[in-house]
């Protein structure tokens, strides 16, 4: 017997519940083939195991399915089945547009729509789960799930699943499912007062390489008409080979901008990324290559349509050597619309278009004495500092900063700030042209003016305190520019 599937589903989650659901069908054809419509009243399904590996050839056989039991109800007809004797086990099997279940007494086989979402899925597997629809909601947990497609792998533990069926989508299809699920859903931990363990990959194009690793604990992920709700604690973003980022708990709202009824991606992230709200204590980040630390304790963490922006009482910055404190930083780039926040590369671009910086205070805390900052050829920083008549006999590199205000327009930097430096106070202003270089990942900054009492425009001078800001290695000056690598 076939069954059309209609429709192009690109939910990682749905699909293979589709799978699940797939055996259910083969009692309610649809007539007018625009979706797998089950059943009209309700179902309540038990899946001890479904085990999904696509072969490299894309035909032949794909895993293994067992249905504990199964019970569902239509107007017209009541069916129960308890696979106490496993009689009911299959292995499935697909090839174009098709994907069959093959038993010890069974052979069912179901036609699939072109660009199916089966089709999106390399592997997939999941234990203990459970299905409960009826005309009202929709109902899904399971022990253990984990979902790969070509470059992103998604794996959830103990996990409950909620939808509020639509109004005008009372029926069992697969357009309900992502109408409900969309609009009206809750997703948390099978049992109460726990937290569900997620982890999602993202493997470079092509490859099997990872290329960022996420793991979280789900408090829940609440959706309702205009916003998605997602709440947890001890994340741990794992960009391979660059970046760890760590947070304790947090709380991230964003837009979802009215109903959803067709499951696209793209569309729902751009949604999102035009109304982000991120609440969280403490934001940890370490740069594995330069050794550099931040710990960042954020008020605010917006992303708008057109603006990004972080407020931040404390920010610490540590790299072997030396430690900063930034305390108050306000910050405000430009986003276009259009840019994925996740694009990294994108996003600094953009911020070299427009942006604004203020601190009120900087903290440096090093024991670099003045005489070992000598670097290079020509007069030491040492030389130069005792001439404008600062007595470097009185302290370490110690330096304290207030007042920072920097702006960016069109990659063109200007910055002003208070200096207290052995035991005296000036005025700073640097402006210079700002330059990123996506392939070594580098921010270059060649000065244009530099500004500082006592007739001083060393640019020697403006890397020691450029260094004084950033504290990180990763700062040096090459042919009299400054080379941040990020």
């Amino acid at each position: 017997m076939l069954i059309q599937f209609g429709g192009n589903l690109h939910s990682m989650v749905l699909a293979i519940f589709l799978i699940m659901l797939s055996v259910g069908s083969l009692w309610a054809e649809s007539a007018d083939n625009t979706g797998p419509r089950l059943f009209n009243n309700a179902l309540d399904m038990t899946i001890s195991q479904i085990d999904f590996k696509r072969p490299d050839s894309g035909v032949g056989f794909a895993g293994k399915a067992a249905i504990s039991k199964l019970l569902m109800f239509k107007d017209d007809m009541t069916m129960s089945l308890d696979n106490k004797e496993n009689i009911f086990d299959s292995q499935i099997f697909i090839r174009k547009n098709f994907v069959g279940f093959k038993g010890r007494y069974t052979n069912i086989g179901f036609s699939l729509a072109e660009g199916h979402t089966l089709d999106m899925i390399r592997n997939g597997d999941a234990t203990d789960s459970r299905v409960n629809m009826n005309a009202k909601r929709i109902h899904i947990s399971a022990k253990h799930m984990n979902i790969q497609l070509n470059h992103i792998h998604l794996g959830l533990e103990k996990f409950r699943l909620y939808c509020k069926k639509h109004l005008d989508y009372p029926d069992i299809s697969s357009e309900s499912f992502v109408a409900a699920c969309l609009n009206s859903s809750t997703l948390n931990a099978k049992n109460e007062g726990e937290i569900s363990p997620v982890r999602i990959k993202f493997y470079n194009q092509g490859t099997s390489d990872e290329k960022v690793v996420i793991d979280t604990k789900l408090d829940s992920l609440e959706v309702v008409d205009n916003n998605i709700s997602l709440k947890g604690a001890d994340s741990k973003i794992d960009i391979i080979d660059n970046y760890l980022i760590q947070t304790g708990k947090f709380k991230l709202n964003c837009d979802k901008k009215g109903e959803i009824l067709e499951f696209n991606s793209a569309e729902l992230i751009s949604k999102c990324q035009s109304g982000v709200d991120i609440v969280t204590n403490q934001l940890n980040v370490e740069n594995r290559i330069s050794g550099t630390s931040f710990v960042i304790n954020p008020e605010t963490i917006q992303i708008r349509e057109a603006q990004f922006t972080l407020n931040a009482p404390r920010l610490e910055i540590v790299d072997p050597k030396e430690k900063t404190v930034l305390h108050n930083l306000q910050m405000s780039c430009f986003k276009d619309k259009e840019t994925d926040a996740l694009e990294l590369d994108n996003v600094i671009d953009e911020c070299l278009t427009s942006a604004n910086i203020n601190i009120e205070r900087i903290d440096t805390a090093g024991n670099n004495k003045i005489n070992e900052l000598h670097n290079g050829s020509g007069p030491s920083l040492r030389d130069l500092l005792e001439t404008a008549g600062f007595d470097t006999n009185k302290g370490t590199s110690k330096a304290k900063v207030k007042d920072l205000a920097a702006s960016v327009s069109n990659s063109k930097l200007k910055l002003a700030a208070r200096v207290h430096f052995l035991f005296k106070h000036f005025k700073l202003r640097v402006e210079g042209d700002l330059e990123y270089n996506r392939e070594q990942d580098l921010l270059k900054l060649v000065p244009t003016k530099v500004k500082l009492p006592f007739g001083i425009s060393s640019k020697k001078i403006l890397l020691f305190f450029v260094r004084k800001f950033m504290v990180s290695e990763s700062v040096t000056v090459v042919d009299d520019v400054v080379h941040i690598a990020l």
